[in-house]
């Protein structure tokens, strides 16, 4: 579950994702579904292999917080 803690926040963790994504070609791996069409994917730059979303948790602009799904280990790790 990802945590936005300020309306400010939000805005700051939506332009950085902007910024990494816009007009880019990125990988997308679909990691799991859940039974309520909820789709958990990992989006990735080709040439750097760099997680779009561990970015954003380890510039602060995303908390996560932890879950003992074991499907999550790899991702939250």
């Amino acid at each position: 579950m990802i945590i936005f803690l300020q309306t400010d926040d939000k805005r700051a963790a939506v332009d950085a994702f902007k910024e990494d994504v816009l007009d880019k070609i990125l990988l997308l791996n679909i990691e799991y579904k859940l039974s309520n069409n909820v789709i958990a994917v990992t989006l990735m730059h080709p040439s750097t292999n760099e997680d779009i979303g561990k970015g954003l948790i380890s510039d602060g602009f995303l908390h996560v917080q932890k879950h003992r799904d074991r499907r999550l280990t790899k991702l939250v790790n």
